[in-house]
């Protein structure tokens, strides 16, 4: 009987004490996706002021921009794609 069978019975049905081995086990997990540069959160507030305002969303983006600039923080903002996207 060959190594293979003797490890999966196929004729009797059942299977050996002994299960497979399993390779990918060893692998490093990582994630597929990229991290995201802005939390859900920091891109609900540009978009709720967009819309409290009643603004396009690239004045929008500049509205934010200028909030952070005079709270003196070096934040990034936004960009457009980013809000499109979300």
């Amino acid at each position: 009987m060959s190594p293979v069978a003797a490890e999966i019975d196929v004729a009797g049905g059942g299977a050996s004490p002994h299960p497979p081995q399993r390779r990918h086990q060893d692998r490093e997990i990582t994630p597929r996706a990229r991290t995201l540069p802005f939390s859900d959160s920091a891109i609900e507030l540009c978009l709720t002021l967009k819309t409290l305002f009643n603004l396009p969303l690239r004045q929008g983006m500049g509205l934010v921009a200028s909030l952070i600039k005079m709270a003196g923080l070096d934040w990034p903002v936004p960009d457009y794609t980013t809000l499109c996207r979300r």
